[in-house]
């Protein structure tokens, strides 16, 4: 697969440092176009449509993070513009209709989204209008959230906005090229989210962040011709992310057909060379009568017989239909507890680690755990395990080389007689994609214990299991 993010900021890249340009050598430099813009901040002052011309601190070295061609200059945001402003600083009462009202959830996919936005009566409106100054070929930036996602408001209208959401004016710049420029460093670099936001935990822009940021600027003629280039080049971008899209669904369809078919018995053909299930399983059952002698494992309540009628599909004659908790050894993990500092802090995952076959694992936590408690909760190398709530039915194996424990909204599934761990979590994809599973209870929905153990399921003979698994 393409990775269009990764071309979209080398494209940036390659803009800013000049190496896209076709600039005209008849162009006047960068620093006659900034002449030109504080020219018209002086008029602006004297017919008082602005208080005063804001004097900018010297760009630094280390904040000139492209190398420019001649011509080209670096200037701080404020210093292009008109003086920056915001939404206002309270919460206004909303309406069922009115005003449009955006705050800084409605920018994004580089544009004003009006599908779920708030409105404000016509009174407030004009309350606001005076302060936030958008006009057309503004550009809003978001402050806090995904700060600096951004648009440039192409046809003016009325709306109000609110703090979460800053306003830029340029003067003499064209907005789309200081829009891009904001998208190369707070969407695809993250060079100036990590230099220009502030706040611990939840981060947030000012404007006076907002208007020291550095600007590499080449000429006006120059800034609208890489403004159409970058444009041209997003917009395949844009078509090769569709078709990326189309074929990831595509695939997505193919492989749950064949998954399906695969625990259907259909994807190939029984040999008889591989015996039959019920032979398996009553390996499987004379496996947990040892467990159960040597006090390994507890002996478990019968199940009923399985229904005709609680039979989801038809399945080869040498399979059988089992309990889930029939075949699988499981439980689930421990419960987290602040207070119980008993036994030895040992690192642990839970449902937000695990994800459909695969988990991350960068941001682990740790609890403490007794001795009595470390084996139940430990999951090894081959184990499935399946989320009791949130992505209810979600699963994985574990297929790391060392141990790991488990918080108690995870089950871990351990099964006899070498079946194939796999053909189970595709059985469980499969349940999962046909509405099969869902949660239940009230309140928080989920996956129980109990569930987990009396869901019926197909058993194939092991060596069809492995042919399943591998195709």
């Amino acid at each position: 697969m393409i990775d269009t993010k990764a071309l979209r900021k080398k494209i940036l890249e390659l803009a800013f440092n000049g190496k896209l340009s076709s600039s005209n050598s008849t162009d006047n430099s960068s620093e006659e176009l900034v002449k030109s813009i504080y020219q018209q901040k002086e008029i602006l002052v004297r017919e008082k449509k602005i208080s005063k011309i804001k004097q900018m601190n010297a760009i630094k070295e280390d904040e000139m993070i492209f190398d420019i061609p001649s011509g080209w200059g670096y200037y701080k945001l404020g210093e292009l513009c008109l003086p920056l402003s915001d939404g206002v600083h309270y919460a206004p009462e909303y309406q069922d209709n009115g005003y449009k009202c955006f705050s800084a959830k409605d920018i994004y996919n580089n544009r004003i989204n009006d599908n779920d936005c708030t409105y404000i009566t016509e009174e407030e409106y004009i309350g606001m209008k005076n302060k936030i100054n958008v006009q057309e070929g503004s550009i809003l930036v978001t402050k806090s959230g995904s700060i600096g996602r951004s648009a440039v408001v192409d046809k003016y209208f009325e709306f109000g906005l609110v703090e979460s959401i800053g306003v830029i004016n340029p003067i003499f710049v064209d907005s789309e090229y200081i829009k891009y420029v904001l998208d190369y460093g707070f969407v695809y670099s993250s060079y100036y989210y990590e230099k220009y936001t502030r706040g611990v935990g939840l981060k947030h822009l000012t404007l006076t962040l907002l208007e020291n940021i550095p600007i590499p600027l080449p000429p006006l003629t120059e800034q609208k011709n890489l403004v159409k280039t970058i444009k041209n080049a997003f917009e395949l971008m844009d078509k090769i992310d569709t078709l990326q899209q189309q074929y990831e669904a595509d695939i997505s369809v193919l492989k749950s057909k064949i998954i399906d078919a695969g625990i259907r018995g259909k994807l190939m053909e029984q040999l008889p060379e591989d015996g039959d299930a019920e032979t398996l399983y009553s390996q499987i059952q004379e496996e947990k009568a040892k467990l159960i002698k040597d006090g390994k494992i507890k002996k478990e309540k019968t199940l009923p017989e399985i229904d005709d009628n609680e039979i989801p599909f038809d399945i080869p004659k040498n399979w059988k239909w089992v309990y889930m908790g029939e075949i699988f050894e499981h439980n689930t993990g421990k419960a987290l507890n602040n207070a119980d500092r008993d036994g030895v802090q040992l690192e642990y995952i839970t449902t937000s680690n695990m994800y459909w076959d695969h988990f991350e694992l960068d941001s682990l936590k740790s609890m403490y755990f007794r001795e009595s408690e470390i084996e139940k909760c430990t999951i090894t190398k081959g184990d499935l395990l399946i989320c009791e709530g949130g992505d209810i039915g979600r699963s994985a194996i574990w297929t790391f080389d060392y141990d790991m424990r488990i918080q108690n909204h995870i089950h871990k599934l351990r099964g006899y007689g070498g079946i194939e761990h796999k053909f189970y979590f595709y059985i469980m994809r499969n349940y999962k994609d046909s509405g099969m599973i869902d949660g239940r209870g009230i309140g928080l929905q989920g996956f129980s214990s109990k569930r987990v153990h009396s869901l019926i399921v197909p058993l194939p003979p092991i060596d069809e299991q492995k042919r399943i698994v591998k195709t």
